[in-house]
């Protein structure tokens, strides 16, 4: 499976919103460089070009190679020029050692475009559902012998089930996290404000009235498969990642995504912001995932790439405080470009990105923006 995915991901094609713009050279880029184990193709293309998501633009390959869009460890790339402008050029030359016992395969061999053992979690599960998804899914109401929080293997029961054939299977899923947009007001401290504590909550405090959500992220508690129609309904856990609680809702198993995918910049103007940084408390760093606030409907596809702005702090201006009885006018500083990120799954209304390069910590509430 993971080698259907990385044929899936190195199906290197021209994409149009990088035509806009001009390729150039780092002036520090080598002539020569020889691919290593564990690069990424970001990593590669951030080696030689100022502007990595323009690698589909300069990258030819040796006449001589059958497939040009693939890049292996072992594989010599270099600079050249055509027509005026940058050409960076492989050669395959990679020797693999095989023995009676071992045989390397050239598809684990392959460059992927990301780190994909980040992503990958992200590909199969969370996903992002909206409130009425939650609010017509069937839910846990008990389990064997009433334990609340039931195991792998252990049967639970189930109300609002449609109508099912023994063997159908479902994802077991509790409301995490409400996606929304920026708050409108801002202090000097919103920047820096906590995210609302994800607490062990029944899926009710998400189908409720919440103004203004694009969202709710769904996380996965278990996997489980019908063993007997009625209401209830039976069904036992095949895979548990969460204790399953009472209250808990079943949504249709869905297999990976797999994303076809290159680096590249979105063909229309984007704005947006961070509303989630995930697995942390208000700042991420270089491949940590990120949540926005545009997905589909602002255009977002997998692949595209968007400059991170930091947000313009406000600040109390001390001098002015002198002047007046208050405690100093607020100034907003100017927003500043410290990082790029690519956009890897998108829900209608957000998005996940992986942070690739960043020259400052990435904040909740920071601004996105075509790169």
């Amino acid at each position: 499976m993971l080698r259907k995915l990385l044929q899936v991901l190195l199906a290197t094609v021209f994409v149009h919103g990088a035509a806009a713009e001009v390729a150039d050279l780092k002036p520090s880029h080598p002539t020569r460089y020889v691919v290593k184990q564990g690069d990424t193709l970001w990593d590669i293309a951030s080696t030689f070009l100022r502007r990595p998501w323009l690698w589909p633009e300069v990258w030819e390959q040796n006449p001589q190679v059958k497939n040009p869009h693939r890049i292996y460890v072992g594989d010599v790339l270099w600079v050249g020029m055509e027509g005026g402008r940058p050409r960076l050029y492989s050669s395959h030359s990679r020797h693999v050692k095989l023995s009676p016992s071992i045989r390397a395969s050239e598809h684990d061999r392959r460059v992927p475009p990301i780190p994909l053992d980040v992503i990958w979690p992200f590909l199969i599960q969370p996903r992002v559902v909206g409130p009425e998804d939650l609010a017509a899914a069937p839910y846990v109401v008990s389990s064997q012998d009433e334990h609340l929080t039931p195991a792998e293997a252990n049967r639970i029961y189930i109300r609002g089930l449609p109508p099912a054939a023994p063997g159908t299977q479902y994802t077991v899923v509790r409301c995490g996290e409400v996606y929304r947009d920026p708050p409108a007001q801002r202090d000097e401290n919103t920047r820096y404000a906590a995210l609302e504590p994800v607490a062990l909550r029944y899926t009710e405090d998400c189908i409720g009235a919440e103004g203004g959500a694009l969202g709710y992220e769904a996380l996965h508690v278990a996997d489980a498969v019908l063993e007997r129609a009625g209401d209830p309904a039976t069904a036992v856990i095949t895979r548990s990642y969460r204790e399953a609680l009472s209250g808990d809702r079943l949504l249709p198993l869905t297999g990976a995504v797999y994303p076809e995918f290159v680096p590249h910049a979105p063909p229309r103007p984007v704005t947006g912001s961070v509303i989630s940084v995930v697995d942390a408390i208000s700042q991420v760093g270089p491949n940590q995932v990120v949540v926005l606030n545009r997905g589909e409907r602002a255009g977002l596809e997998p692949g595209h790439v968007l400059s991170v702005l930091q947000s313009g702090l406000l600040v109390r201006d001390p001098l002015s405080a002198k002047v007046s009885s208050s405690r100093g006018d607020l100034v907003e500083l100017p927003s500043e470009r410290i990082a790029d990120l690519m956009v890897f799954r998108t829900f209608p209304r957000v998005s996940y990105a992986l942070v690739m390069a960043a020259t400052h910590p990435v904040h909740l509430y920071d601004g996105v923006t075509n790169p």
